[in-house]
C-alpha cells in the first residue's frame, strides 16, 4: 500500500532545541512545532492509516525559488544544493508522522529526500510518499 500527500508552503527544516537559561529548560522552536502540526494535519487529511511494519519514505521538497535565479535556468524544477541540509528536513517529517503513519520512525527502512527549487510558475510545497514494504 502506498500513500502520497502534499504539504503546501515553503518546506521547513527542523530547528535544534533551544535552551532557556532563565527557566533552565529546553524548548522546541515555534517554527518547527507549527510545521510539524501542518505535516500531521495534511497526512490525516490524506486518509493515511497507521502502519506497523517496515516502510519506505520518499520526500520531495520544492523550496521557494530565489528571486535572483538566472533567467536561463528554465521554467521547470531545478536542483537545490544550498542549506538547509536534507537531514534537517527529514527529521521534521519523520517525527511529525510518529503515531500517524507509523508507530515509531524506527520503522523507516529506507528514506529518500530530494531538494528542488519549484517551477517558475509553481508554488513551494513538499510531497511525501509512504510505501509499506
Amino acid at each position: 500500500m502506498t500513500t502520497k500527500f502534499v504539504i503546501p508552503g515553503n518546506p521547513q527544516a527542523w530547528e535544534r532545541a533551544r535552551y532557556d537559561g532563565r527557566s533552565k529548560r529546553f524548548f522546541t522552536a515555534s517554527k518547527s512545532f507549527s510545521y510539524k502540526t501542518l505535516i500531521a494535519h495534511c497526512a490525516k487529511e490524506s486518509g493515511i492509516r497507521l502502519l506497523s511494519g517496515p516502510v519506505r519514505v520518499s520526500i520531495n521538497l520544492y523550496l521557494k525559488r530565489p528571486l535572483k535565479m538566472p533567467k536561463a535556468s528554465g521554467l521547470g524544477v531545478l536542483r537545490c544544493w544550498k542549506r538547509p541540509d536534507v537531514d534537517n528536513f527529514s527529521k521534521n517529517y519523520l517525527d511529525a508522522l510518529n503515531g500517524i503513519a507509523w508507530v515509531d520512525d524506527g520503522q523507516v527502512h529506507s528514506l529518500e529526500v530530494v531538494k528542488w527549487y519549484h517551477e517558475k510558475d509553481g508554488e513551494p510545497r513538499a510531497v511525501v510518499q509512504i510505501e509499506e514494504i
